[in-house]
């Protein structure tokens, strides 16, 4: 097909052109018209090609400015939840040393506080380098070290710290760790031990104490304060001023007071007085507990009196209008019960209690002791009225029953049991002479205030059988039985068991 054939080709015969042919010229001219004429149908191909796939270029362009933005958004999306699908740590890493991988830094601060806490000695500094770390993926979150195991890895690589010492610390200040609780413990102990056998040339030693606050301290401590134990107890002997309390029982002779007592005879004449017994003062071996702070005698208390020589008391016979017969023993004893306890009453400031009141309290509480003794494992210590109750007085508990009596009115064991305290102390303060006997089954019975005993440590007593006398020694205004019940270490009210 010749060039002049294509359908894409418009070309215009007009009159200039037709010009240009003559049939006069030769067969050549025309040719040459004709490759003209080719040339230019060619020309405008090339042209319009052109023209097109520059349309094409500019269609692509426009498609790729409208999609562009929404590919940025997709290639976007699609890295973000890449990223988001991956999981990240830090890799720590201690004097050179990868420890493991820590889910964030917070567990990695957790453990340095953890550290910290567990330093005893706190003027040495925490660590000996600061832990390094760094960002990286984590396959397995199983890797992750929790902040106790990464502050233990850390504690084992530090080559300054040293864990489960035991350090001493006077008075707050750090002395030395050894490296056991126990060692620590016997080098205490053999300090408290050489005092104590320097204060055995004072008297019965009951205990020796630091006076300054001495501790042991189980933990974390620097290598280099680690010494032996003779060190150790070098440094708390020869370096510290330590302060020491120690407790020493001393004995020492005294003289026991006798008493007066006032008998009313009668048949004397008015103002009648005269001393029929001369008293004698008794010997007695006191107690005294006594406090040294470093040699020094701080106080001393008295605990108990164990006469060696019974004191006799001075009798003075007065006639029935002295001042003094109110005091008059033989008449306590003879006067009939009801009517001492009325006048007990109005000495207490009672008086609206008669005795016929008093009289109707203790025939019920009478009745009701028959009906239960046989039901008590106790009985009446004494015979006699009572004259004070168990239970508070203000803020103080009085802890027994008292029981008036005159005295050598006899004393005897409320059950059965074995003695287990004996005390005879004739001075003024506290139970003065008493008696425990333990009953088992955790029950005690303490029998004060008595004037004789009659029973030693480790006897055995029968329910019923007479232990002591009713006196008025100790802490006493006259003649009475102070009787107390223990229940495991516990006062409890003998009306529970008498009544």
């Amino acid at each position: 097909m010749s060039d002049f054939e294509r359908d894409d080709f418009d070309i215009e015969i007009t009159p200039e052109l037709l010009a240009n042919f003559s049939t006069d010229e030769p067969y050549s001219a025309y040719e040459t018209d004709e490759k003209t004429i080719e040339q230019i149908r060619e020309e405008r191909y090339r042209r319009q090609e052109q023209r097109k796939l520059q349309k094409r270029k500019q269609l692509r362009s426009n498609i790729m400015s409208y999609f562009m933005p929404a590919m940025a958004l997709v290639l976007l999306v699609s890295t973000v939840c890449y990223m988001n699908s991956l999981q990240f740590g830090l890799v720590v890493s201690y004097n050179d040393e990868q420890l493991g991988v820590v889910e964030n830094a917070a567990v990695l601060e957790e453990a340095a506080s953890i550290i910290d806490s567990r330093i005893i000695n706190k003027s040495l500094d925490s660590l000996e380098n600061e832990p390094q770390y760094k960002v990286a993926v984590v396959t397995n979150q199983s890797e992750f070290r929790d902040s106790t195991e990464l502050s233990r890895q850390i504690i084992e690589k530090d080559r300054t710290l040293e864990d489960e010492l035991c350090g001493v610390f006077v008075d707050g200040d750090f002395i030395g760790a050894v490296s056991s609780e126990e060692e620590a413990k016997a080098v205490l102990d053999g300090l408290l031990e050489g005092k104590k056998k320097e204060a055995e040339k004072l008297g019965e030693v009951k205990s020796v104490d630091f006076n300054s606050s001495v501790t042991a301290e189980v933990g974390l401590y620097a290598k280099d304060s680690v010494v032996d134990k003779s060190e150790l107890k070098s440094r708390l002997t020869n370096n510290v001023d330590i302060s020491y309390r120690t407790v020493v029982l001393e004995d020492q002779n005294v003289k026991i007071k006798y008493k007066t007592e006032y008998k009313v005879d009668a048949s004397k004449p008015s103002g009648f007085e005269k001393v029929t017994q001369k008293g004698q003062t008794g010997e007695g071996v006191a107690t005294n507990e006594t406090v040294y702070i470093d040699g020094e005698k701080i106080s001393s208390e008295h605990i108990k009196v164990v006469a060696t020589k019974k004191p006799v008391n001075e009798i003075i016979t007065v006639s029935s209008d002295s001042k003094h017969a109110q005091t008059d023993i033989d008449t306590v004893k003879d006067t009939d019960t009801d009517t001492k306890k009325a006048e007990k009453a109005t000495d207490s400031d009672k008086a609206e209690k008669t005795s016929d009141t008093d009289s109707g309290k203790d025939s019920a509480a009478e009745e009701k002791k028959e009906e239960k003794k046989n039901d008590s494992p106790f009985i009446w210590p004494t015979s006699g009225y009572v004259t004070g109750y168990f239970g508070y007085e203000g803020e103080h508990l009085h802890k027994g029953m008292d029981i008036g009596a005159g005295e050598g009115t006899p004393v005897v064991a409320s059950a059965a049991g074995t003695v287990v305290d004996v005390v005879f102390d004739y001075s003024t303060e506290g139970l003065g002479c008493y008696v425990t006997i333990d009953h088992g089954n955790g029950y005690q019975t303490c029998y004060a205030q008595c004037s004789d005993i009659y029973v030693a440590v480790g006897q055995t007593v029968e329910q019923g059988e007479t232990i002591a006398a009713v006196g008025s020694t100790g802490d006493s205004t006259g003649p009475h039985l102070h009787f107390r019940i223990i229940e495991n270490g516990e006062f409890i009210d003998p009306a529970i068991f008498l009544y």
